[in-house]
């Protein structure tokens, strides 16, 4: 089964326009990530907090060891096999009483490896998307309060980086490959850098504002907008640290794109979360409609120097 299911997942990466669903019953899904090693891509759901696999051509709900709320950001952590999901709280997430933090799993099994909630007493930060570093440092953000979180390797709670309201609206993040920035999207403001040796700098790297999803693909970083300028780009960096933008892709409607991961040379992303269906108080006001996954080759990388 489980050699099947990898072919079938080969397949996906290796077709030119392999768009998956995941099917309405799960509700609104905002990340996905993929594991290398098993050719496994996951999905999960912010509405009941379900982890699915995809195994040839569906999806199963994998078993979690703890209550999850809703499922929101997540990766992968390839040299360890971990896979890292953060559990928060939104307006459609029915279990407001569950897990807020950060949880990880094995890659192969879902056996717990890690489990680190928000510092005690915190009863505001809810946790978005989630960066793995080389190190095994993974990073968390909060959309809600503006802080970024980390937990450190076997650390058991989250721990602030940067102070609760030093952006806005901190979304996707992504780690640079030498592993001493962290690039931060702040969806009001645009794009930041903070130096990881002395996390109190916060440098403005670009103007673009609306990221939700951030991917580093080799030293460039792929970006997903979305609000009024839904689009898929790349940016890249000159020596001088000034931002050049390449569009990649504007997504087909209806809804917005949020997350993705980044698959050998493809990005594989959640191109309709369905947040268009509720309104500001978290109530559905149409039916739960299938979730479209993209896949877009992306652009080849520079040779190494």
């Amino acid at each position: 089964m489980r050699l099947i299911a990898a072919l079938a997942l080969l397949a996906l990466v290796a077709a030119d326009v392999p768009d998956l669903s995941v099917p309405a019953e799960f509700g609104l899904v905002e990340g996905v990530a993929w594991d290398a090693r098993s050719r496994q891509l996951f999905a999960g759901s912010v509405e009941d907090g379900a982890l699915l696999v995809r195994e040839g051509d569906h999806w199963r709900r994998a078993v979690l060891p703890v209550p999850t709320a809703g499922l929101f950001g997540m990766a992968v952590d390839q040299r360890r096999g971990i896979l890292w999901m953060s559990s928060g709280v939104a307006g459609p997430t029915r279990r407001k009483d569950g897990f807020r933090g950060l949880i990880g799993v094995s890659a192969l099994g879902f056996e717990a490896v890690g489990l680190a909630p928000v510092p005690a007493g915190d009863t505001v930060t809810q946790p978005g998307d989630v960066a793995v570093a080389p190190d095994g440092s993974v990073y968390v953000s909060d959309g809600t309060a503006g802080g970024v979180f980390v937990c450190k390797p076997d650390c058991t709670q989250l721990e602030l980086l940067v102070p609760v309201g030093t952006f806005r609206s901190a979304q996707g993040m992504a780690v640079s490959r030498d592993g001493r920035f962290l690039f931060v999207a702040d969806y009001a403001s645009g794009l930041f850098k903070i130096d990881l040796k002395k996390p109190k700098v916060v440098v403005a790297v670009s103007q673009q504002k609306g990221i939700d999803g951030l991917m580093r693909y080799g030293d460039t970083l792929i970006a997903i907008i979305n609000g009024d300028g839904r689009k898929v780009i790349r940016l890249s960096f000159d020596p001088n640290g000034s931002p050049s933008e390449e569009l990649l892709e504007t997504p087909p409607g209806p809804g917005d794109p949020t997350l993705g991961t980044i698959a050998d040379r493809k990005l594989i992303y959640v191109a309709d979360a369905q947040w268009d269906r509720f309104n500001a108080a978290g109530t559905s006001q149409g039916r739960p409609r299938e979730t479209r996954i993209r896949t877009l080759d992306l652009p080849a990388l520079p040779m190494p120097r």
